[in-house]
């Protein structure tokens, strides 16, 4: 087996093991055992268990990124409209690889996970921001904002993302119901309506959401977020 192969084999035990029992209750050795490698093998490639699941997030955030890219490439959707599609598409991402992103967030849950979702959340800061200013720039050449520093919105932008993402882990901690939801959710819609100085409801963060958190229309949230 060569060392890309084994690496690989590795990732996908230890998610898979993540999944069924959990971050924390999933032991290096257990990890070693199931793939069949040696120890040596095994710290070849990997330092610590927050390495392995680093990969496994970074893996999955680099496959959404490429998703953002050929959406922002796409001439046939400009603007704001592109910001809104953008939105749909990485919720159909996210439903797509429910499996891999519970097991990234349930480990991030815990205080312990705090510097790896601190460097996570830089790695996606990174390139998501230059992609929002894209998408900015391009709505105000088309006179739909009227934002000068674009960058700095998008900066600002990011970060309430951010939150955003937390507030809907917090949903499906408390099982919280659509109600609940669609009002949490709407909250963050105007706040960003409010910040780029659009009309109410011209950004779109209701529908998706809510799509992505109750995919059997009502059916309160237990590990999707």
């Amino acid at each position: 087996m060569g060392s890309k192969a084994t690496k690989e084999i590795i990732i996908t035990t230890a998610a898979r093991l993540f999944s069924v029992q959990g971050y924390e209750n999933t032991s290096v050795q257990e990890i070693i055992d199931t793939v069949g490698v040696s120890k040596g093998a095994f710290y070849h490639h990997f330092t610590s268990k927050d390495d392995i699941l680093e990969a496994i997030a970074m893996a999955y955030v680099s496959d959404g990124l490429e998703l953002t890219d050929s959406i922002l490439r796409d001439s046939a959707i400009r603007g704001i409209r592109k910001l809104n599609h953008l939105f749909v598409v990485l919720q159909q991402f996210k439903s797509r690889h429910a499996e891999t992103r519970a097991v990234v967030h349930r480990a991030l849950d815990g205080n312990q996970n705090l510097k790896l979702e601190k460097l996570i959340t830089g790695r996606l800061r990174a390139r998501i921001v230059p992609l929002l200013t894209a998408v900015l720039d391009e709505a105000r050449a088309l006179g739909e904002l009227r934002i000068a520093d674009t960058r700095e919105m998008a900066e600002l932008l990011f970060v309430v993302l951010s939150r955003f993402k937390t507030a809907l882990r917090e949903l499906v901690r408390l099982g919280a119901d659509r109600e609940t939801a669609a009002t949490r959710i709407g909250f963050y819609e105007r706040a960003i309506c409010s910040l780029l100085e659009l009309p109410e409801g011209t950004i779109n963060l209701l529908e998706p959401h809510l799509n992505l958190l109750y995919p059997d229309n009502g059916t309160p949230p237990s590990t999707r977020e």
